[in-house]
């Protein structure tokens, strides 16, 4: 389904941080986990961009996935994947016409990162606010 976008049609989508929510072993509810730079950068998560018509009324529909890999060590106890997090000096390789190499796929170095856990206030896409960032005491 997205051979022709992996092939052409990819692209980068900035960010200050992700979520990921992580399942306790107890049956407790998720708990949700902000996860950013730890240098404080920008992040750029390596994702495809498809364009369709709706079958409904014809309308052009533009969408965007973001592409995962496996967890990094950071992310291990949290979730068994991670987006693709593509380091400036390649942005060229995976906006390029050509297929990006293997290694854009790999993990983002877990030293380069941090996490932490949230309110679920991020359950929630209409809540875009500062206070998703904010750390919850354990």
């Amino acid at each position: 389904a997205f051979r022709e976008a992996w092939k052409s049609r990819r692209c980068l989508v900035p960010a200050t941080a992700f979520y990921e929510w992580q399942v306790p072993a107890d049956g407790s509810p998720k708990r949700p986990h902000a996860i950013a730079s730890s240098s404080g950068e920008l992040l750029a998560l390596g994702g495809i961009w498809e364009r369709w018509r709706d079958p409904a009324d014809g309308t052009e529909v533009r969408t965007v996935a973001i592409v995962t890999t496996d967890a990094n060590e950071l992310m291990e106890p949290i979730h068994h994947r991670m987006p693709v997090i593509v380091p400036s000096e390649a942005w060229e390789q995976w906006l390029g016409a050509a297929v990006p190499p293997a290694s854009l796929l790999r993990p983002y170095a877990a030293d380069r990162m941090q996490a932490w856990r949230v309110s679920t206030v991020v359950n929630n896409a209409r809540n875009d606010r500062p206070e998703c960032l904010v750390p919850l005491g354990n």
